[in-house]
């Protein structure tokens, strides 16, 4: 109870501390968070649809420099209350040293609309963010499809997430997308959940 209390304090003080420091996002932060709220008491949809969605390809961050700084400017443009990703170039240096692995989504125009973050220890998705002016296209929902692929074609048989309870529309994204509650390992401030990967069975030679 205790480390779930002082948890709770740390985020609370984490999101006061960011927007004090980045008083040119706040209006942003507070939309998304109202936003948040607005759709609190809706229910929650699990049959979005998610066979046509806007196309996209997931490029991964790699160790050059541009890479990862489109991708700092990514986070750093869209402070979000729902979401803890990194937004320097020490946190991030952090994450790449851990292993997590990310990647830019682009749309077929060329433009960055998005990122994903995969934990490989914990076979975990995080840290998806979506440019706000490319949001509500359904390139979030697609953005975890295509993780979907790549982790399926690399042997893992199953991805892990975490959703802020407050976030009832990225629960209904994932619960679209196949994931499956884990009451279990549910916390206070966050939902658990898993995807079964379905593997691409090999044709016989």
């Amino acid at each position: 109870m205790l480390k779930s209390s002082m948890n709770q304090l740390y985020m609370v003080i984490r999101h006061w501390i960011g927007l004090i420091l980045r008083p040119r996002l706040t209006l942003l932060r507070i939309r998304e968070a109202r936003q948040a709220r607005m759709v609190a008491d809706r229910t929650v949809r699990p049959d979005i649809p998610i066979n046509s969605l806007p196309e996209i390809t997931l490029i991964p961050v790699t160790n050059k420099k541009d890479l990862q700084k489109q991708l700092l400017r990514l986070f750093q443009s869209n402070p979000s209350p729902l979401a803890l990703a990194p937004r320097n170039r020490k946190t991030l240096a952090e994450e790449f040293a851990k292993g997590t692995q990310y990647y830019l989504a682009i749309n077929k125009l060329g433009e960055i609309v998005g990122c994903t973050g995969f934990q490989p220890w914990r076979n975990m998705s995080v840290n998806t963010t979506i440019d706000y002016k490319h949001r509500g296209k359904g390139y979030g929902l697609n953005i975890s499809k295509e993780l979907f692929r790549l982790k399926t074609d690399e042997g893992l048989t199953e991805i892990w997430g975490l959703v802020f309870k407050g976030n009832k529309r990225a629960l209904s994204g994932c619960l679209s997308l196949g994931y499956c509650l884990v009451p279990e390992l549910e916390g206070p401030q966050y939902y658990t959940l898993v995807k079964k990967l379905v593997q691409n069975k090999k044709e016989n030679s």
